[in-house]
């Protein structure tokens, strides 16, 4: 994850994306063409908003864009999510993106990986302040 707080440069994203297996990047730099080797790029709606001239064919089948309460979208399918009273949206992205590399480390089956990570959000979102599960 990249908060652009200037610890990552897009070389040194690029480099990682290039030199490894299994890259989820979750970034809230402008996409450029560092990105295209990472393995799944996660974004939420505002986000793809923003970069959605650069994300084509190279992008588009790796990003999967959340969506809040709506859940989330990859490779053309909706991932819905149950409705629940949401108390705290705090930690949701960071929530949702360490359930899917967890599900996605134990299976290597990135849609039930999905699945795992709106589980784990829906339970983060329903509680106080940043929360563990």
């Amino acid at each position: 994850s990249d908060y652009c707080k200037g610890f990552l440069t897009e070389d040194d994203i690029q480099w990682i994306c290039k030199n490894n297996k299994n890259v989820f990047v979750d970034t809230k730099k402008k996409l450029g063409e560092w990105i295209c080797d990472a393995d799944y790029l996660k974004i939420n709606s505002l986000e793809y908003a923003e970069n959605k001239e650069f994300i084509d064919t190279r992008v588009s089948e790796k990003t999967i864009v959340t969506k809040g309460k709506e859940g989330c979208l990859f490779q053309g399918n909706m991932y819905s999510t149950e409705n629940v009273e949401v108390k705290d949206i705090s930690g949701a992205g960071d929530t949702f993106l360490a359930g899917l590399v967890v599900e996605y480390i134990r299976t290597s089956d990135i849609h039930r990986s999905i699945d795992f990570a709106q589980t784990c959000t829906k339970e983060v979102v329903q509680k106080h302040g940043v929360s563990t599960i």
